[in-house]
């Protein structure tokens, strides 16, 4: 095959070099993929040589560059002017050799998927639930190649097929403790492990494709553009060739393995600790000038809302309890991130609050007195125990101390759904007004059975054989949603209500040509939760970034497009997310994508498709053929009229 290669600038959109031609054999299109046949990601490297014929020292050295973007190189075919390969010329790479004549100057190039290690999305991208099309549209834009990419993943949902309607918690990808997210490398890796794929560079089209249909000679795909939009359904159609090794092949065998053993770590069924003893994530703050920190975890309706002293890192709420003998149920605050359960759980709820009476010494003595706090412990909005509800009135609390009222309540969950825990604006019985501090002491919500760690599957392969296959699934159908998991729906859909938050800035200044405007942390915090909701007047005001201690100070910041004036105005539209709903049968419904008709957990389909992958005898062969080969193609090898399917390649073009 005659091959072309063009050397740009992306810079300034320059050909740097087309005319000069590769020494004879030296364009080699590499593809890393390792001797393993569950590699997850198979980077590419393009190896070739540029004729220097005038002799001259240091010709290309231009080409020398740190900048991992700035040359993009294009093989293509020289007959056909179709596209075979782009990457880029692989950064810090060049060598010359020092001689007489013409000489022959050596290049590397990538595609850029290894260099995915080091880059990440944006901080805000980390911040919601992102669709399982949307992730890869932004991992393969990174390599700035612009190109389409075809979608065929080993497992698929049984319901819902498509993939830009399947969701993952990208919060999951951060650290709060270690304030680092995971890079765009490592979720593509876990992204590929979990649906049993590859992801590989060809053809001028990124490729992720089912380990399972790689032994297929065709099969259907899914492409999409750039920017991630359907263009379609297409069968890729392999091409197989025969090829002569040009030394004798050695031939082995890979066994099959004993057992699959795929597992899913999982946490256990309890409410978040945060609910009461609130993580600063590193922030630090003046305790005398900014008292109160934003109780992150849960949210606001009508204003009644929790805050987290500083101090002593407790969560409380303060208010005058009304002289009313209803609860006003639009005034209340409750959990940020409702929690899912499946029918028939047994569980134990736990509350404990200590209450600071401001109007008087007198110890809570009367039912009244141990009641004026309001809460509900809800399913799907259904209450299940409650102090306040008339006829309902389950479970009303009881001292434990001078100060302090408990409740404890066991309860089965009667369906599927989400709970939720609501704290309303007491009332009070007597005449004028009772203000008092609440400070919730002990909140807990946990299942009375023996749990589980893992959800492990494990399936008998061949018995007669030893090896035993192991498979981590970062990336499961967990219904709770405490760890990394595929979902039907969003979790956190935000509602079109909104309570308003006024704030008064601080001031704002320039730094390195950006613009930032400083809060009191909890003015930060309100805003950080609610980014595309602030307000300056009637204007919408963008808030690029928020920073807490910046460069390692005490200011807290917002980055925003221009100066704001010193105690100015702005208004923050708070949002609260919606209880999630949807059809939750269909969250654990997943198969093999090319067994349709099965229907299991996504633990168990992963080891069905890997039971059938290692079922039989491999036959591996380890040649050098005359032919170019390419990671995708199939390859007619006169052995008991078996085909290979690359693994490891080093082809000549």
């Amino acid at each position: 095959m005659q091959v072309k290669i063009e050397i740009l600038d992306t810079l300034n959109n320059d050909l740097i070099a087309t005319e000069q031609f590769s020494a004879t054999d030296s364009i080699v299109l590499n593809y890393n993929g390792g001797d393993d046949k569950l590699q997850h990601i198979v980077g590419s490297e393009l190896l070739f040589s540029l004729l220097d014929e005038t002799a001259t020292d240091g010709r290309f050295l231009d080409l020398y560059t740190a900048n991992e973007k700035q040359y993009k190189v294009i093989l293509t075919n020289y007959v056909t002017s179709a596209i075979i390969w782009q990457g880029y010329l692989l950064p810090e790479t060049y060598t010359e050799p020092y001689e007489n004549g013409a000489f022959f100057v050596n290049f590397s190039a990538v595609c850029g998927l290894g260099l995915l290690k080091g880059k990440y999305f944006e901080d805000d991208f980390y911040n919601h639930e992102q669709d399982v099309i949307t992730i890869l549209t932004n991992i393969f834009a990174e390599t700035d190649l612009g190109l389409n990419f075809y979608f065929t993943p080993g497992i698929e949902n049984t319901t819902e097929k498509d993939f830009s309607k399947i969701y993952i918690d990208m919060k999951h990808y951060y650290d709060a403790e270690k304030q680092k997210y995971d890079s765009m490398y490592d979720v593509l890796d876990e992204l590929m492990q979990s649906l049993v794929s590859v992801c590989f560079h060809q053809n001028n089209v990124w490729n992720v494709v089912g380990l399972n249909h790689r032994y297929l000679e065709n099969y259907t795909v899914k492409e999409y553009t750039a920017a991630g939009a359907l263009v379609g359904e297409k069968t890729v159609k392999r091409n197989i060739v025969v090829a002569n090794a040009l030394a004798a092949p050695v031939v082995s065998v890979d066994p099959p393995v004993k057992e699959v053993i795929a597992s899913h770590e999982i946490e256990h069924f309890e409410l978040p600790k945060t609910l009461i003893d609130e993580d600063d994530y590193g922030i630090v703050s003046l305790i005398n000038t900014q008292k109160n920190m934003l109780a992150q975890s849960w949210q606001q309706h009508n204003n009644l809302k929790p805050y987290v002293l500083i101090e002593t890192n407790e969560m409380y709420y303060n208010t005058n309890a009304a002289a009313n003998t209803s609860i006003n149920t639009s005034k209340y605050f409750d959990l940020r991130n409702k929690l899912y359960v499946r029918k028939g759980t047994k569980l134990k709820f736990e509350l404990e609050l200590q209450v600071n009476k401001m109007d008087s010494e007198e110890d809570l003595q009367t039912e009244i007195d141990k009641n004026l706090v309001a809460y509900e412990l809800m399913l799907n909005g259904n209450t299940i125990v409650s102090n306040y509800i008339v006829g309902s009135s389950n479970g009303p609390f009881t001292a434990t101390s001078d100060d302090t009222v408990a409740v404890v309540f066991n309860f089965i969950a009667a369906e599927n759904g989400y709970l939720d825990i609501r704290f309303y604006e007491p009332v009070w019985e007597d005449d004028g007004v009772l203000g008092q501090i609440y400070i919730l002491k002990k909140l807990e919500l946990s299942s009375v059975e023996e749990q589980v760690d893992e959800d492990l599957v494990v399936n008998t392969v061949a018995e007669n054989y030893s090896t035993e296959l192991e498979y981590d699934v970062p990336i499961s159908d967990d219904f709770t949603g405490l760890t990394k998991s595929f979902s039907l729906d969003k979790k956190r859909v935000v509602s079109t209500s909104y309570d308003t938050e006024n704030i008064t800035t601080d001031y704002s200044f320039t730094y390195n040509g950006k613009y930032y405007v400083v809060l009191q942390l909890y003015w930060l915090q309100i805003i950080d939760q609610n980014r595309t909701e602030v307000y300056n007047g009637a204007n919408n005001i963008p808030v690029f970034d928020v920073v807490y201690n910046f460069n390692n100070g005490e200011q807290m910041v917002f980055e925003t497009d221009s100066l704001i004036a010193a105690n100015s105005a702005l208004t923050v539209r708070v949002k609260p997310y919606l209880v999630p709903s949807g059809n939750y049968d269909k969250y654990e419904t997943w198969s093999d994508s090319l067994y349709k008709l099965e229907s299991n957990t996504f633990v168990q389909s992963v080891a069905n498709v890997l039971e059938r992958l290692y079922k039989v005898s491999a036959l591996r062969v380890d040649a050098t053929f005359q032919k170019g080969i390419d990671f995708n193609t199939l390859v007619n090898f006169n052995y008991l009229s078996g085909k290979i399917i690359p693994l490891a390649i080093a082809p000549g073009i």
